[in-house]
């Protein structure tokens, strides 16, 4: 068909960036009432189980939970591309990582038996 796939938002509006492993911190954008209006609806306990579960198996990787998320997205085969939100030097660096991450079969297997897949 020709068709290409862009990911407006792969890091789930900064869920999977890790700062929210440990809750919803107040000085975040799911922690402010008048900024919270798309990041709320994903920060269900459901989902933070999951969040915790992806944490562990990057750290068990050694990479960031961002990494991770990003080299998923980038080994979809109906996906094109993806926009990322990079803020500083550090999440540029970490995110260009992840396209040289290799996510054996069982890492993939693993990720989506976490998210129900």
């Amino acid at each position: 068909m020709g068709l290409g796939l862009v990911n407006f938002s792969p890091l789930a509006e900064g869920v999977l960036s890790g700062k929210y492993n440990d809750g919803v911190p107040q000085a975040s954008r799911g922690g402010n009432e008048k900024t919270a209006e798309f990041i709320k609806p994903r920060l269900t306990d459901e989902n933070l189980a999951r969040l915790r579960k992806l944490a562990d198996l990057a750290a068990g990787l050694d990479v960031p939970l961002a990494t991770l998320a990003l080299a998923w997205c980038l080994r979809r085969p109906e996906l094109t591309s993806c926009i990322i939100g990079a803020t500083c030097e550090e999440q540029i660096v970490q995110n260009v990582k992840a396209s040289d991450l290799v996510l054996d079969e069982d890492v993939q297997e693993t990720i989506s038996a976490i998210l129900g897949e």
